[in-house]
């Protein structure tokens, strides 16, 4: 059978809760690179952190899922050990994943929390627009996370409608109210690079680096855009450990 290659993210995603050997084989088993510090590299890597969960308790949940040419975008809801946020990044070969960078966060234990952090639009629209809302998601980096130029925040978000979901800035508004809490966290926390802008038609993901106080942070930054204004935006924040603890050489980006 012919997996798309969003069908495969999903398919090996949801092995965690599943157990199918078959999701499996959409891994290089030669060229698979991790992005995760904290584990170790390749497809043994992989499968140790499966086995140590237990499929009776793990639920899985990809709630959108984008590609971007040989990319795919999955932003998911896990049942660990505790509820958690992830944005998983896979780069593919081929038919064959073979690169993987990820951000998970603990959610809040509330449920009704933890569904705040994923809730919101899942459909993607508007595909022939990805690379101008690229272009809007590019120039949010640059002036407002980057540059702190706030007085641009009219020309790229609506301020009428627009919601942050995330686990750091904890907004419970929308419009305005709820842009300026995004500032108000912008301003305590500093970002120093944006890696990569990856998305498919209305969303656009920024993966940036940067800091909470002096601790070291991946930041990926989910946004629907519509009518050339960002209208949603997800948060899905990692701290990156000190390199004398990483367990493999890649590092987070």
């Amino acid at each position: 059978m012919n997996y798309s290659k969003k069908d495969q993210v999903v398919s090996l995603l949801k092995c965690f809760e599943t157990r199918d050997p078959a999701a499996i084989n959409h891994i290089h088993p030669k060229r698979y690179r991790r992005h995760n510090p904290m584990e170790s590299d390749g497809l043994l890597g992989f499968a140790s952190r499966m086995l140590k969960q237990d499929a009776k308790t793990v639920k899985v949940n990809p709630i959108r899922v984008l590609q971007d040419g040989d990319f795919v975008i999955a932003h998911t809801q896990f049942q660990w050990q505790q509820p958690t946020v992830g944005l998983d990044i896979f780069r593919f070969s081929g038919n064959k994943i073979v690169e993987h960078w990820e951000n998970h966060q603990l959610a809040p234990s509330k449920s009704e929390k933890h569904k705040n952090l994923i809730e919101g639009s899942t459909t993607v629209k508007d595909e022939s627009k990805t690379n101008d809302n690229k272009d809007v998601a590019k120039r949010f980096a640059e002036e407002i996370l980057l540059q702190q130029k706030y007085h641009l925040l009219g020309d790229l978000v609506d301020l009428k409608n627009y919601v942050v979901r995330s686990g750091l800035m904890h907004a419970k508004t929308k419009g305005a109210a709820a842009a300026s809490r995004m500032v108000d966290t912008i301003r305590e926390n500093r970002y120093v690079r944006v890696h990569r802008i990856l998305g498919e038609g209305n969303f656009i993901v920024l993966v940036c680096e940067g800091y909470i106080k002096n601790a070291h942070y991946s930041f990926c930054e989910l946004l629907n855009i519509e009518h050339s204004k960002i209208t949603e935006h997800w948060q899905v924040a990692t701290e990156i450990p000190p390199r004398e603890r990483w367990l493999n050489k890649n590092g987070q980006f």
